[in-house]
């Protein structure tokens, strides 16, 4: 009856939730749950009618849970999956259908993470840390596939192939820029007093901007260097230049910042901005 539990909870989450006294449980076991219906095909499950469901019908039962699950309590699930990716104890494929459990929820439930993206990218990166090969091996597509994916939904989110940078907004108006070569904080970017709304990286990756929604205003920034220089700024990073924006009138809607507002470098000193209205402007730096 494992697959009906888990198409119950997928159903209705919220119903059934005042009745689950250990959450973090019932997601390892759905995690396990999707690994073994899915990828060793023996698991059955009765159907209301009695017949038997097998394999993947269960694996989908379970992600369907995962998802609803997530959606419902992001944070829990965030830490939860997180801690799962990383366990010694169990195999490759088990992380991997760990980071893939988040995946689908940045795909198909992007606004419930909106307020906790740094997180997600901190649990991320953190299976792709050097000083464990085997674990940054295993999971390596799986989580390149994760990075992809919230960069692709969220613009508060950018990445620099060639330098392999990977910069989130946090909700602490902070920027985290990460190496993904080393899996560790390249730099904080610290001056915004309103909500992050896009990043974009320069070419040649060593320059930031941001826009603010709140501020009304486009940050550029010195976003890494190399040499002694690197050393001198240790893990801050100071703003270059600040350029304000006109107001658009009307109330802030957070769901325009994640679905509209993106940021462009066009050239070394111009940018393109497209804000929450879907208008276009280009600025000059």
């Amino acid at each position: 009856f494992a697959g009906l539990a888990a198409e119950l909870i997928g159903k209705g989450f919220a119903l059934w939730r005042p009745h689950i006294p250990r959450l973090a449980g019932l997601i390892r076991r759905l995690l396990t749950l999707a690994l073994y219906a899915e990828f060793h095909g023996g698991t059955r499950s009765k159907n209301i009618d009695g017949s038997e469901t097998q394999g993947v019908s269960v694996a989908a039962a379970a992600q369907r849970a995962l998802l609803e699950i997530g959606a419902f309590q992001p944070m829990l699930f965030i830490s939860t999956v997180g801690e799962e990716m990383l366990r010694p104890d169990m195999s490759d494929e088990y992380h991997r259908t760990s980071i893939m459990a988040m995946v689908s929820l940045v795909k198909k439930r992007p606004l419930s993470l909106a307020r906790h993206l740094s997180t997600v990218v901190e649990a991320v990166i953190k299976s792709l840390d050097p000083s464990k090969p085997l674990l940054r091996k295993g999971c390596l597509q799986a989580s390149t596939k994760a990075l992809h994916e919230l960069v692709k939904r969220f613009p508060v989110v950018a990445f620099h192939q060639r330098t392999q940078r990977f910069a989130v907004g946090t909700a602490g108006k902070v920027i985290i820029i990460y190496d993904l070569r080393t899996a560790t904080k390249w730099r904080l970017l610290e001056g915004h007093k309103g909500m992050i709304s896009a990043l974009a990286f320069a070419p040649d990756g060593n320059s930031l901007a941001s826009y603010s929604i709140e501020e009304k205003c486009v940050k550029t920034w010195q976003a890494g260097s190399t040499g002694w220089m690197g050393g001198i700024l240790g893990l801050s990073a100071k703003c270059i230049k600040t350029i304000a924006v006109k107001k658009i009138d009307g109330p802030i809607v957070p769901q325009d910042a994640l679905l509209k507002c993106r940021i462009q470098w066009m050239s070394p000193k111009q940018l393109k901005l497209r804000r929450e209205n879907g208008k276009l402007s280009t600025i000059d730096i």
